[in-house]
């Protein structure tokens, strides 16, 4: 029985590998990336087993400075696509993992909040270190909320 894939990030690196090997195997992707275009040679090949949805999301930059430097605007951007853009995804594909009583979410993110807060980062890191911790904090929380609802 194939499966259906929501994969973000898909037209480059990890994001690209995931999608690859779930059409490898037959199964059916919505794939999404800041431009569907570079997923073009994907629908060629694979179909209509490739949805490319167009999403609204923000491109990459840097927030170069000390944390009290850092524009508040900025920093409130960067936490609503890096944090709350992938909970409203989590929130919105669980009510159907939960009707078919089956399914996973993967999150992968940056290893660098995983170091000590003191540790020497360059400054242009700090706000996606915060962006990434909060991102493994709520997927525990998560995480925590379906282990007691499977009980």
């Amino acid at each position: 029985m194939s499966k259906v894939w929501f994969v973000t990030g898909s037209s480059r690196g990890l994001g690209r590998c995931f999608v690859e090997a779930a059409l490898s195997r037959g199964d059916r992707v919505a794939a999404t990336a800041r431009t569907t275009a570079s997923l073009d040679d994907l629908v060629a090949e694979h179909g209509d087993a490739v949805l490319p949805p167009a999403v609204d999301v923000t491109d990459g930059y840097a927030q170069i400075g000390a944390i009290e430097e850092l524009a508040e605007r900025e920093v409130r951007d960067r936490l609503e696509a890096n944090v709350f853009g992938a909970l409203w995804v989590v929130r919105a594909v669980l009510p159907h993992l939960r009707a078919r009583g089956s399914g996973h979410i993967v999150q992968l993110s940056a290893r660098t909040p995983t170091r000590s807060p003191t540790a020497t980062c360059p400054r242009p890191t700090r706000p996606t270190r915060a962006c990434a911790s909060a991102w493994q904090d709520l997927s525990a929380a998560a995480h925590g909320d379906l282990a007691q609802a499977e009980r």
